[in-house]
């Protein structure tokens, strides 16, 4: 039961609470063995209780991990009519990782970098079948069309991303089988430095500081007031993706896992690729873990595309890359207007 409400919490309160923003980020194999310890005596001495058990580990896969039973079948080398191959990648820290070798085989329309430099590919004969490439800050997107606009996305439609001003992202217009589309390319800046001090014993404040006690209190705020500048962001940036009337696509490292409320206000009126048409995991990051908790495997899922009422997904999955974020590629096709 602590588990389920601590899991609720996570996805309700997320980094609204310090504990709760702790365990977003931890392994979420963690909260297995409890339940696996227990299914076995629990199926021979009460199979009832030990059925439900078995309903709530599936529930923490399907719900919790958004584990999809599907299998992928490898991207056509011939795209199907109205359809956009997209791929995201935080290009930082891709030791050896080769982005020209694994967009040969994939035949992109758009793709949408984080941490790149243009200088890489800009006037790079490896990429002369994209037609624009442009970028803002550190995110690039290069696109078989030309870029018809390009605007940058601040924290609330000010200079307030960074405290040097930079944005957070960009929002580019393209055409796409002959319809004006929007893609949105965001980097939010990594938690790294909370999360270290959350491992040193920090993440506790988000329940010491629930104490009636003032000065704990004031220590529980101070350390949740971190998030202050996600939550501003995505709850301005929800605004202004609920108000694009054309399709539209929306990608990149957002560097919060999809529970908590800075997830649920990006996304609001948006699909996840990787739930409608991806399978397993679609864990992301970080791709070179060393870490036995997660079996030396991936256990995050950062980096995501999402996609709006007009778009029909028909692929979805990430590559194993000696990187530490892995790149996740989508195949979307557009839906027949209602106009038509």
């Amino acid at each position: 039961m602590i588990t389920g409400g601590l899991i609720f919490g996570m996805h309700y309160s997320g980094q609204g609470n310090v504990t709760l923003a702790a365990l977003m980020y931890a392994p979420p194999l963690i909260w297995l063995p409890p339940g696996l310890v227990l299914l076995l005596p629990v199926l021979f001495f009460d199979w009832k209780s030990g059925l439900c058990l078995l309903a709530s580990i599936m529930a923490f896969f399907a719900l919790h991990l958004d584990f999809q039973t599907r299998t992928t079948t490898a991207l056509a080398k011939v795209k199907a009519p109205n359809t956009v191959r997209v791929l995201s990648w935080n290009r930082g820290q891709g030791k050896k990782a080769s982005l020209s070798a694994l967009k040969s085989d994939l035949h992109l329309d758009l793709i949408l970098l984080q941490e790149a430099r243009l200088s890489n590919y800009l006037h790079n004969p490896d990429y002369s079948e994209f037609q624009d490439i442009q970028s803002m800050n550190d995110v690039v997107i290069l696109s078989r069309t030309p870029i018809l606009e390009l605007t940058p996305i601040y924290r609330t439609g000010s200079k307030l991303a960074h405290p040097d001003g930079l944005p957070w992202g960009m929002r580019c217009v393209v055409f796409i089988a002959g319809q004006r589309c929007v893609i949105y390319n965001l980097h939010l800046p990594t938690p790294r430095d909370a999360l270290e001090s959350y491992m040193r014993g920090a993440c506790l404040w988000g329940v010491i500081g629930l104490v009636p006690y003032e000065p704990w209190q004031r220590k529980r705020e101070l350390h949740e007031s971190f998030w202050k500048p996600y939550l501003d962001f995505s709850l301005s940036l929800q605004k202004q993706l609920l108000a694009e009337s054309d399709p539209v696509i929306l990608a990149g490292d957002f560097n919060t896992p999809p529970m908590g409320p800075i997830h649920r206000q990006l996304t609001k009126g948006l699909q996840d690729s990787h739930i409608a048409a991806g399978s397993g995991f679609g864990f992301t990051f970080p791709g070179d873990t060393h870490n036995p908790l997660s079996l030396f495997q991936p256990w995050l899922r950062l980096d995501r595309i999402h996609f709006s009422k007009h778009w029909q997904a028909l692929h979805c999955s990430t590559y194993d890359m000696p990187a530490q974020h892995l790149p996740v590629i989508a195949e979307l096709q557009l839906l027949p207007s209602p106009h038509q």
